[in-house]
């Protein structure tokens, strides 16, 4: 794809995304979006030409502004790297280390590393019903049939630290781009929750409907084959 036709579809897939102003968004998360579908289907010469073009596009961008973009991109990467694969995470962002500039990454922790193990249990558990309602406790009845640890591995270790931490992206935000993920994995039973969660997490119906448009776009997909909010 030329330069000139790959701007053109990245604006495209900007538009799709409807942001309401009552929204729990920050801003359009649509290239977080983007970059996992690529990230998911291996496409990282894609997913390092998403991230110029954001980064870029803007000659007035000062570069703490490029950070805090490549710092939102590279934390969507690495919550999700658990659903579609961490082998996968590590590559794309090795990528991004080669094809963008050294001075745009930050290597200080943003996580506490050494929070005690009940907190983060505490923290899990808060935003796993958070994101699941009512449903909760049958999905933790149901991760408990996958396996008798599941539920502390994904509470404790997953959920806790991981997901959890919303100082980068916020829960609704974090929301869409599991769904992201997800769906480019081909995985609708999990994808279902999440379109959901992002809506109890601050997405409106139009937003999580639109985010789900934009990631049907991006993969080509057949529409009837996506899963879809399923909240009234």
């Amino acid at each position: 794809m030329a330069e000139d036709k790959q701007t053109e579809h990245f604006r495209s897939l900007e538009a799709l995304i409807t942001k309401s102003d009552e929204s729990a968004l920050v801003e359009n998360p649509w290239y977080m979006l983007v970059a996992l579908v690529y990230t998911v289907k291996r496409k990282y010469a894609d997913l390092v030409a998403l991230s110029k073009y954001v980064l870029y596009r803007d000659p007035s961008l000062s570069v703490d502004e490029k950070r805090r973009i490549l710092r939102r991109i590279r934390e969507a990467l690495y919550k999700n790297g658990v659903l579609y694969g961490n082998p996968v995470m590590i590559n794309a962002m090795l990528e991004l280390r080669k094809g963008l500039d050294a001075e745009l990454f930050e290597d200080t922790a943003y996580r506490d590393h050494k929070k005690p193990l009940e907190d983060l249990e505490t923290n899990g558990y808060d935003v796993f019903k958070r994101t699941y309602g009512d449903t909760t406790d049958e999905v933790v009845g149901l991760l408990k049939n996958v396996h008798p640890d599941y539920p502390y591995s994904a509470l404790t270790l997953i959920f806790g630290p991981v997901l959890g931490f919303y100082d980068i992206l916020n829960p609704a935000e974090t929301s869409l781009t599991m769904v992201a993920a997800l769906i480019a994995f081909d995985l609708p039973l999990q994808a279902k929750w999440h379109l959901n969660g992002a809506y109890r997490n601050g997405a409106t119906k139009e937003e999580v409907l639109s985010a789900r448009a934009l990631i049907i776009e991006v993969l080509g997909a057949n529409d009837a084959d996506i899963p879809s909010l399923d909240i009234a």
